[in-house]
C-alpha cells in the first residue's frame, strides 16, 4: 500500500474550498450520522459508540489550577472583641490574589463533579482596623494574611450551579494590635481555622476558560492565650471568590521519525480539559511548516494550507488517519495516529510532515487548536 500523498498536480486546496467550510460539512454529516449508523461496516459505527459510551463512563478527575481574579473578589472585613466592634480605618474593604487548585470531574453537562483541594489566597492590601473604646482606640493591623480553602466533594448541576462546604486555614499572617496603656501585642494567625460554612457557586465553561464563582463568608477565632489574655473575639471575612482556568490542547507523538522502508505508525496523544467533554476534534496535517497558520475562529491552527492539508481534511478516520476524527472522552482526551503502513515509496523520504488538531463545540463552533508536533519520514 503506497501512503497517499498528494501530487504537484492536484489542484491547490484554495482553488477548491476552505478548510472552516469542510470541516463544519464534515462535522454535521457525522452529527447526523451518529446516531443512525447501525451498520458494523461502515466507519462511523465506532464513532457512534464512543458517543453512547462517553454517557455511561466513570469519569476520572482532573486537576486544574484557578488564577484568582483579583479585580473581581472582592472582600469585607468586621467583627467583634472583648473591646467592642471591629472597624476599618479607614475602610474595611480588601480583595484576595493568588491561586485555587480543584478536581474535576467530566460525565456532567460537562461537569458532574468538583472539590477545591487549596487555595493560596493573599488579602491585599494588609488589613487595618480600629476598635473604639472609651479609653481610646485599639489599631489592629494583619499583615501577610493568606487563607487556605478546601472543600467537599460537590455534584454541579446541568447549569453549573453547585453547594459544598468550605474549610479555612491562615497559611500566613502577622496581627498587631496596640492598646491604650499596654504593650504592643504582634501574634502569628497561622494555623487558625475557620468553621466549616456552606456556600453556593457557579462553574461556568466558555471555549478554552472555566470560570468558578462563590460568595464566602468565614470567621477566624482570635485565641485570647494567644495574645496573652488581653483580647478575644473573631474576625469575619466575607466576599466574592472569582477564578479562572484556561484550558489548553496538547498534542504529543510517540515517535518523531518514521521509516518509509520498514512502515510503522506515530500514535498521537490528544489532551484537552473535562469542559470539552464529548466536543469534536479533528487532526489535520501539512508538508509547509506550522507558521503562519491558519486562523479559525478565536484559535489558530499551526499548519500551513497545501495539498497535504487537503488530503487529510478529506480523509478523516481513514487507514492512514486512524481516530483523526472523533469526539474527547469524559476526561477531555482522545488519541489517533499516523499509519505509514508498509510498501511506502522510497521517494517520501526527507519529507516533514506537521500535525495538529482542532477543537470544536457543537454550539458555539470551533474554540481551540492544539500545538503541532512533527514527523519526519526517513529511509
Amino acid at each position: 500500500m503506497l501512503f497517499p500523498f498528494p501530487q504537484s498536480g492536484m489542484r491547490p486546496y484554495l482553488e477548491t474550498k476552505s478548510p472552516i467550510s469542510t470541516m463544519v460539512a464534515l462535522w454535521r454529516q457525522s452529527l447526523m450520522q451518529r446516531s443512525s449508523e447501525v451498520n458494523a461496516n461502515t466507519p462511523h459505527l465506532a464513532l457512534a459508540c464512543l458517543v453512547l459510551a462517553l454517557g455511561a463512563s466513570a469519569a476520572a478527575a482532573q486537576s486544574f489550577q484557578f488564577q484568582i481574579d483579583q479585580s473581581q473578589s472582592n472582600w469585607t472585613y468586621g467583627g467583634t472583641t472583648s473591646f467592642g466592634p471591629i472597624q476599618g480605618n479607614p475602610s474595611n474593604a480588601f480583595q484576595i490574589a493568588g491561586t485555587v487548585d480543584m478536581d474535576l470531574f467530566g460525565g456532567g453537562s460537562p461537569i458532574a463533579m468538583g472539590q477545591i483541594t487549596s487555595t493560596k489566597g493573599l488579602v491585599t492590601p494588609d488589613i487595618n482596623a480600629k476598635i473604639v473604646t472609651p479609653l481610646g482606640n485599639v489599631s489592629a493591623s494583619i499583615s501577610n494574611l493568606v487563607l487556605s480553602l478546601s472543600s467537599d466533594l460537590f455534584a454541579v448541576a446541568p447549569g453549573g450551579g453547585f453547594n459544598a462546604t468550605i474549610s479555612g486555614t491562615v497559611a500566613s499572617g502577622t496581627a498587631t494590635i496596640v492598646l491604650p496603656f499596654l504593650p504592643v501585642q504582634t501574634v502569628s494567625l497561622a494555623g487558625l481555622q475557620t468553621n466549616p460554612v456552606a456556600v453556593t457557586g457557579l462553574l461556568t465553561h466558555n471555549g478554552a476558560s472555566i470560570t468558578v464563582t462563590s460568595f464566602i463568608s468565614l470567621q477566624v477565632l482570635l485565641d485570647p492565650a494567644a495574645f496573652g489574655g488581653v483580647i478575644s473575639g473573631s474576625v469575619d471575612l466575607q466576599g466574592t471568590l472569582v477564578a479562572d482556568h484556561t484550558c489548553g490542547a496538547a498534542l504529543s507523538a510517540s515517535k518523531t521519525t518514521l521509516s518509509v522502508s520498514a512502515g510503522g505508525a506515530q500514535a498521537l496523544t490528544l489532551d484537552s480539559c473535562v469542559q470539552n467533554a464529548g466536543d469534536l476534534y479533528l487532526v489535520l496535517g501539512s508538508a509547509s511548516g506550522t507558521s503562519p497558520g491558519i486562523p479559525l475562529g478565536p484559535a489558530v491552527l499551526p499548519l500551513n494550507l497545501d495539498t497535504y492539508l487537503d488530503f487529510t481534511l478529506a480523509n478523516p478516520n481513514s487507514a492512514f488517519y486512524p481516530g483523526s476524527f472523533g469526539f474527547f472522552d469524559s476526561s477531555g482526551r482522545g488519541s489517533a495516529a499516523i499509519d505509514l503502513g508498509t510498501g511506502v515509496s522510497p521517494n517520501l523520504a526527507g519529507l516533514n510532515l506537521d500535525h495538529a488538531f482542532v477543537i470544536a463545540n457543537l454550539t458555539t463552533g470551533i474554540i481551540g487548536a492544539s500545538n503541532p508536533v512533527s514527523l519526519a519520514l526517513v529511509p
